[in-house]
């Protein structure tokens, strides 16, 4: 006999493989599938939530609940091939016939652009959905980007919604810049817990065998997050089911919590003879071979002596918690690493040189994870900084430099790299070439006559590998440079100027865009001597330009924001651009320092803009 009769059951209410019939609507999911639903949802939606929130439930739900407006297709695995995930959205849409084992990536593409098409032809809407989107690599994410607009016409009306985890950073395709809707799935509330394990119970043929206290213990220990929800209460069930109560209550919700997080290695023999112990793990493993005789000599079947040793798990976790634990030798924990560590106020004192340097041990204690610097330092998920600090951890002519990573809660430490000693504080660019064994292409703002190149490419292998794009910021300057409060107001004033100049661009508004220099302004271009240039020479320029470019076609990435650590009056925007009009074709990256207006405090101009286009990214 199991939980499932003990229970009168007809299943298993709280496997974690997905079935339909157990969705549970919450007001979070509920509210998703309203947004998803709306006349102004963008083209690009990302659906996020912690580990366990039942993200991936809520995207394979997506079908159902859009159907009227969509055709979904899902692929779950974000490691597939672009000929695998052709097959899988044919295979979403229906038309699965239309391929064969042996179609080539070309016909697959053929056949769902045939098929896409054809439902847009018929008021449809095409909804691609992509589950673990933080594992995506940018060569993936920029797939799905092009399979959105693969037909001019299908602009608009074909969406990606991209789920995942919010703790892990997302990968960035930095030459296209879509508005996008930021959803979130959260846990469920106390009475949404109660809710959904009645349920769940209901549609296995059960009624709620949970006391009051159970299921606020129950919500308590899993915080909420469906999948934590599911395992801790068939552990529960299981529990009572071999203690022979009819009822879960704390006792047996602690007992699976207990089980979950310190499993115990089953003694066989205790087991055939009727003791309710166990032994350490040596000392099972001493035992196994007489353990596995005699289970054959009894004849038990396998199915049954596991559902019984995890009855003994509970049973044994549950004794532990009433009683105490039992006399053995304590296991030392292994390391902590220091990414997992929490955030410290403020930066280290430099006292120490990291081990990672002079391979010294660890200092005793839980080691802690340094604060981004505190100035505005707004990346975009994915994007990479690095920070080299001038005055800390000095070892032997290295410094201690910290790289950091967009994602969904900030910026996050990435690593933590010997960096050589600059000769120049400031921002430095680092683009990576995209030919073999070249040099990387290095750019220094302010400009210096003696651009330390040497520095640079000791610099560069330790940070190449790392690198979702092909460009990394380097801002070095004294740590006391960055010990300023974080100015939201300041990053948010800098995005919108940002978002300003983009649409004057692409509007073709050049008084706007002339608007936002200053009267006079420097531009640098790579490979070329920098130009001073009058804001109404260029108004005039612009004007000249706009009359004849015809359409402008320009995407951009999102901006990534960083404040001169020495100047508050001075922050850079970097962002991709992709320009192409009846004059011109621009590939690149762009560079604009902006600095505060003496006339007004809330006006950022632009004193400097910066152009490196693709073929100086490529050696050529």
């Amino acid at each position: 006999m199991d939980y499932v009769k003990h229970f009168n059951l007809t299943d298993r209410p709280f496997k974690n493989t997905y079935d339909g019939r157990y969705f549970y609507r919450s007001a979070g999911a509920e509210a998703v599938f309203a947004a998803l639903k709306a006349e102004d949802c963008p083209t690009l939606i990302h659906l996020k939530g912690l580990p366990k929130a039942g993200i991936t439930s809520a995207l394979r739900r997506l079908p159902v609940e859009l159907r009227e407006r969509f055709r979904t297709a899902l692929i779950l695995n974000p490691q597939m091939t672009l000929a695998e995930m052709l097959r899988q959205a044919l295979t979403d849409f229906g038309h699965s016939h239309k391929f064969g084992p042996q179609s080539r990536e070309e016909e697959l593409l053929g056949y769902f652009q045939n098929s896409v098409s054809d439902f847009l032809a018929e008021g449809s809407r095409i909804l691609l959905v992509v589950d673990s989107a933080e594992e995506l690599s940018p060569a993936a994410l920029a797939e799905f980007y092009g399979l959105m607009e693969l037909e001019p016409e299908w602009r608009g009306r074909v969406y990606l919604l991209l789920g995942g985890s919010s703790e892990a950073p997302w990968p960035m395709v930095p030459d296209i810049m879509l508005d996008v809707r930021e959803l979130t799935l959260p846990p469920l509330t106390p009475d949404e817990t109660s809710e959904y394990v009645a349920a769940r119970l209901k549609v296995a043929g059960g009624e709620l065998c949970f006391s009051r206290s159970a299921v606020r213990a129950l919500w308590e220990h899993s915080q909420g997050l469906p999948e934590a929800v599911n395992q801790l209460a068939e552990r529960a069930l299981i529990a009572a089911w071999s203690s022979g109560r009819g009822e879960v209550g704390p006792a047996q919700l602690k007992a699976a919590r207990t089980s979950l997080d310190n499993p115990l290695t089953i003694d066989y023999e205790a087991l055939e003879q009727g003791r309710d112990r166990h032994t350490p793990p040596a000392a099972g493993l001493q035992r196994g071979g007489r353990a596995r005789n005699q289970r054959g000599r009894l004849g038990l079947s396998r199915g049954r002596l596991l559902a019984t040793g995890l009855a003994v798990i509970l049973l044994a976790a549950a004794g532990i918690h009433f009683f105490g634990p039992p006399d053995v030798a304590p296991v030392p924990a292994p390391p902590i690493e220091t990414a997992a560590a929490g955030p410290p106020e403020g930066l280290p004192a430099p006292t120490a040189t990291p081990a990672a340097d002079n391979g010294a041990a660890e200092p005793s204690g839980a080691p802690s994870l340094p604060t981004p610097p505190p100035q505005v330092l707004s990346l975009p998920q994915g994007a990479l900084a690095l920070v080299v600090y001038q005055d800390l951890f000095m070892d032997q002519g290295r410094l201690l430099s910290r790289l950091w990573q967009g994602g969904a809660r900030g910026a996050g430490l990435k690593g933590e790299i010997a960096a050589p000693v600059f000769k120049n504080g400031g921002l430095y660019l680092f683009g990576r070439p995209r030919g073999r064994n070249q040099n990387p292409m290095i750019f220094q703002y302010p400009p210096s006559r003696n651009a330390p190149r040497d520095e640079a490419k000791n610099l560069w292998p330790q940070v190449e590998t790392l690198l979702p794009q092909n460009l990394l910021p380097v801002i070095v300057a004294k740590s006391a440079d960055y010990n300023r409060a974080r100015s939201a107001e300041t990053e948010a004033a800098i995005a919108d100027r940002v978002k300003a100049w983009v649409q004057s661009q692409q509007y073709r508004f050049p008084d706007t865009t002339a608007a936002l220099y200053a009267s006079s302004f420097q531009f640098f271009e790579v490979g070329r001597q920098a130009r001073t240039i009058d804001r109404e020479d260029f108004r005039a320029a612009l004007n000249s330009e706009a009359r004849t470019s015809g359409e402008v076609q320009l995407t951009t990435s999102q901006p990534l924001i960083l404040q001169d650590p020495g100047q508050d009056n001075l922050v850079w925007a970097m962002f991709n651009l992709k320009y192409s009009s009846r004059l011109r074709n621009d590939l690149g990256i762009r560079l604009l320092v902006f600095e505060k207006s003496l006339l007004s405090q809330d006006n950022w101009l632009i004193v400097a803009e910066l152009w490196l286009p693709e073929r100086s990214l490529s050696g050529e």
